[in-house]
């Protein structure tokens, strides 16, 4: 479900946080691993923090 998490509408995401499906966490670590896996490719990140982004979603 991880990989799933990454390309999920908020709406849905909100339903799985609010039922203990998934969390913000796991659902930025998706992002992060998809932006890993296609950024080389298509450039389109030009600067990207990681830990930023697990900090905020962590709070």
């Amino acid at each position: 479900m991880t990989a799933d998490l990454a390309m999920m509408p908020a709406y849905q995401l909100v339903k799985l946080y609010k039922a203990r499906k998934a969390s913000p966490v796991e659902a930025t670590k998706a992002a992060i691993a998809r932006i890993d896996a296609f950024n080389p490719q298509l450039n389109a990140f030009q600067h990207l923090d990681p830990d930023a982004a697990l900090r905020a979603a962590r709070a």
